[in-house]
């Protein structure tokens, strides 16, 4: 299931952040890097982070695509 965004430009932010601050997500396969972005948003709202680009700097690995 897919988090409700708390912001409509959330899952394009967490996209970005990922994208700038994690190498390995730019070579992610399209259907994969939509799970990725999804447990990524559900993991930075759970962690109560208000800075989405640092914590994908500090946490970003976390979210990686294992399969």
């Amino acid at each position: 299931m897919v988090p409700v965004t708390r912001h409509p430009l959330d899952r394009s932010a967490a996209f970005t952040a990922l994208l700038e601050f994690c190498p390995w997500f730019g070579k992610t396969e399209s259907h994969k890097a939509e799970a990725v972005v999804t447990r990524f948003l559900a993991a930075f709202y759970a962690s109560g982070e208000t800075d989405m680009a640092a914590y994908a700097r500090a946490r970003g690995d976390d979210h990686r695509d294992r399969g």
